[in-house]
């Protein structure tokens, strides 16, 4: 019995084990810290009181960019987040910032753009205006169902081109 507990005990202790042992700390530190900023992101988001998220092929943007406008016009301290290519920020104040994008396109952006107006210092937005970069009907619906939960979606429409993707 000696011999064996030394051995686990050697083997526990080898450089491998102990490399492995802190991968999994960080990687679960990281992701209990993930989990609980996206949370509380998407908690904001859902106080904000007028949501709308802008979907379909094309247009997308240009619908985003007039929608926050009326908002805006209309006295509404409104936030807003184009993608694509150009990605963009629509702060309350009418100011357009550029998405500062680390790795690929995500549909968290919409999250950093929230967290971004809540700690920037501008007047907290009363609605938003987000465009849904998302074109699987999967990540569509956890965009409407789990993420933004607008009042208001917008379809802006459905070309030939995407109905492999869309359905």
């Amino acid at each position: 019995m000696e011999g064996l507990w030394s051995s686990i005990t050697a083997d526990l202790l080898t450089q491998q084990s102990i490399s492995a042992a802190l991968a999994g700390l960080t990687f679960a530190i990281v992701a209990f810290t993930w989990m609980l900023w996206s949370r509380r992101n998407v908690a904001r988001l859902q106080r904000i009181p007028l949501r709308v998220l802008v979907t379909g092929t094309r247009g997308k943007s240009s619908t985003v960019r007039l929608i926050h406008a009326a908002l805006s016009e209309a006295g509404i301290p409104t936030l807003g987040k184009v993608t694509g290519t150009a990605s963009r920020e629509l702060d309350t104040t009418g100011a357009e910032h550029a998405t500062n994008r680390i790795g690929q396109v995500s549909i968290l952006e919409m999250l950093e753009t929230v967290h971004r107006s809540f700690t920037g210092g501008t007047p907290a937005p009363q609605a938003v205006v987000l465009e849904c970069m998302a074109v699987t009907p999967d990540l569509i619906q956890m965009c409407t169902d789990d993420i933004v939960r607008p009042q208001v979606s917008v379809v802006t429409n459905a070309l030939w081109d995407h109905l492999e993707e869309q359905g």
